[in-house]
């Protein structure tokens, strides 16, 4: 699996990650995405002169960017994604952190089976589940990826849980 985002390239067949010239190994990476600023639109004074009283429906948007940021066992990149790139950018982030689950040595197999025995006990908090593992939020969806459809998550935000289908 390949993908790429502005300067940051993947490579699962090759394991390895790139950022410009710098290499690193997908071994241990987790990928995440943050919210910048509300995307905001307002009316310039070029677009009033240039398509007059329409300009109220043409106006300018700005804002509303992501930041991906990208976290590995000996460095950590942050990348910007222009509000327009959001969709892209997660799907980026989500083949990122499939793409360093199969990159992962056997000890990812472990946590797969880990969070498959620890939801045998029945539905469980994500917030729960990330404490008993011991693993990060995007470590918790690299895990559950790897999964397939075993595992399945509902709720929202802080009431979201996983559970065995």
């Amino acid at each position: 699996m390949k993908g790429s985002f502005g300067p940051v390239t993947f490579n699962s067949d090759k394991g390895e990650i790139r950022k410009g010239f710098t290499v690193k190994s997908l071994e241990g990476v987790t990928a995440s995405i943050a919210g910048g600023a509300p995307v905001k639109s307002r009316i310039t004074a070029t677009r009033v002169a240039a398509v007059g009283v329409f300009a109220l429906a043409a106006r300018k948007q700005e804002g509303g960017e992501s930041y991906i940021h990208i976290e590995g066992p000996d460095f950590a990149w942050t990348v910007k994604a222009e509000w327009k790139d959001t969709e892209k950018a997660h799907r980026f982030v989500n083949e990122l952190n499939a793409a360093a689950g199969i990159a992962q040595s056997s000890g990812a197999t472990s946590r797969k089976d880990e969070l498959l025995a620890l939801l045998e006990q029945g539905p469980m908090p994500v917030r729960e589940v990330q404490e008993r593992l011991g693993i990060s939020l995007s470590e918790l969806i690299s895990v559950q990826t790897q999964c397939g459809r075993a595992v399945k998550a509902s709720g929202l935000g802080k009431n979201r849980t996983l559970e065995l289908r």
